[in-house]
């Protein structure tokens, strides 16, 4: 079983992947999440710990159903 943290660096990973393959730039994405760019940032690296609202806001402005960020995380 993962740790709080790889869990938390491991849906960073996700998010960061899926807003590079899409070619938005990390403040963009920030702003389209209405969070700040230096929260964005913290949860890209996985250094926060993502409110259920927050993760909604990000596949919502990625286009990418909740799952995708979860999916096999164990």
């Amino acid at each position: 079983m993962a740790s709080e943290k790889d869990i938390y660096a491991e849906i960073g990973r996700r998010i960061r992947q899926i807003r590079e393959k899409q070619g938005i730039t990390q403040h963009e994405l920030a702003l389209r999440c209405d969070i700040e760019a230096s929260n964005m940032c913290r949860i890209e690296s996985g250094n926060t710990n993502l409110t259920v609202k927050t993760m909604v806001r990000v596949c919502t402005s990625l286009n990418v159903p909740f799952y995708k960020l979860t999916e096999g995380i164990k």
